[in-house]
């Protein structure tokens, strides 16, 4: 007998099921039971992953794919639930969200396009962001979707001013697909603001690593952690003097190599460092990555 889901999660689900599917609201509670117990078995962690991959498999057929869409939602009016998470599991393993990512400032010299899974959730979008800007992930990050806020769970709880932010973990990427301007803000210091735009996704069918995120154009080095003035007088005028020195002298790389490959190598490792940063309490005591995949 498949387990009941708690009333938390429930009311989680609901929020992101567009109004066209509330008629389909206890089926889609079935199939989540039903997911969740088969999650268990395979001994995968359940989290809110269950909810996250129905989600994405509705709002992606919708919008992308219509014969995968009216597969899933027939097979779910014939409560075929099997057949459903099938759907589900394909494009977990296959789906491809294709994003142009540019520092608002200076959109044409610090650009990164990426293809980041359908599995994965606004939380794992901003470390993607991080990584791909050489972010080193000491300060807040957050990402603004039209009206709506959201931040790393751990830091929110964290946070007494946090009432209208939402948990960027428990909201599939796919909820951002469906349109509106997306936003990440990384350090609220020295603001370091990056527009996302999502472009048509991909369907990778030989992909037998899986991989979270895979960066495929590079503009521009990345960031200069805790001297975004330094970086914008660079661009500005570079001879111009900083305390003595000229600030073309003072910039310890060259911004116009992004060094692509570099950052491709270390992606995966970095993206998994970040994730575990950012939830992790005391001081973020994460698993530091192996050598080979730290980014110089």
């Amino acid at each position: 007998m498949a387990k009941k889901i708690s009333k938390k999660k429930i009311d989680g689900f609901i929020e992101f099921v567009p109004p066209y599917y509330i008629e389909h609201t206890e089926k889609l509670i079935a199939l989540a039971e039903r997911m969740d117990d088969v999650m268990v078995e395979e001994g995968l962690p359940t989290y809110i992953a269950s909810i996250g991959m129905i989600a994405t498999a509705m709002i992606y057929g919708y919008i992308y794919d219509e014969e995968l869409y009216d597969t899933f939602m027939e097979s779910l009016y014939n409560q075929d639930y099997e057949k459903c998470i099938e759907v589900c599991e394909y494009l977990h393993e296959h789906a491809y969200y294709a994003l142009t990512v540019t520092w608002d400032s200076h959109p044409k010299l610090l650009s990164r396009h990426f293809l980041i899974s359908a599995r994965c959730n606004i939380a794992d979008m901003m470390y993607a962001v991080m990584v791909a800007f050489r972010c080193e992930g000491y300060h807040l990050i957050e990402t603004k979707h039209g009206e709506d806020f959201y931040q790393p769970a751990y830091l929110i709880m964290n946070n007494d001013f946090a009432e209208d932010i939402d948990p960027a973990e428990f909201v599939p990427i796919a909820a951002l697909a469906e349109g509106g301007k997306t936003s990440v803000t990384y350090d609220f210091g020295d603001n370091w603001c990056f527009n996302v735009r999502f472009r048509k996704p991909v369907i990778i069918k030989d992909n037998p690593t899986s991989p979270n995120v895979i960066l495929q154009k590079a503009t521009g080095y990345g960031i200069f952690e805790d001297n975004r003035y330094l970086l914008e007088t660079f661009i500005q005028n570079p001879l111009e003097e900083y305390e003595g020195v000229m600030v073309k002298d003072i910039l310890p790389f060259d911004f116009s190599d992004a060094i692509i490959e570099e950052l491709k190598e270390g992606f995966e490792p970095l993206f998994k460092y970040m994730r575990n940063a950012y939830n992790t309490p005391e001081d973020y005591n994460a698993v530091e990555p192996t050598e080979e995949g730290m980014i110089s």
